[in-house]
């Protein structure tokens, strides 16, 4: 089976996104029903949560991106 570059997707596993927020990660914490990852980036906290401890890095990750674009 041949995948197009194009048809490729990349799903990152929780280091690799935690490794992508580098210095901003401040914690990982499970709640009662979901994880809170907690970081600081550009001097604002923010906190975000899910079910899935990647898909709340993966929140995490998406609002640094959007800081630095």
């Amino acid at each position: 089976m041949t995948v197009v570059l194009g048809d490729a997707l990349w799903l990152p596993r929780e280091d690799q996104l935690r490794e992508l927020l580098r210095g901003a990660f401040r914690s990982l914490t499970r709640l009662a029903d979901t994880y809170r990852v907690e970081i600081v980036f550009a001097g604002e906290e923010a906190s975000f949560e899910h079910p899935q401890p990647e898909d709340a890095y993966a929140l995490a990750v998406l609002h640094v991106l959007q800081r630095i674009a």
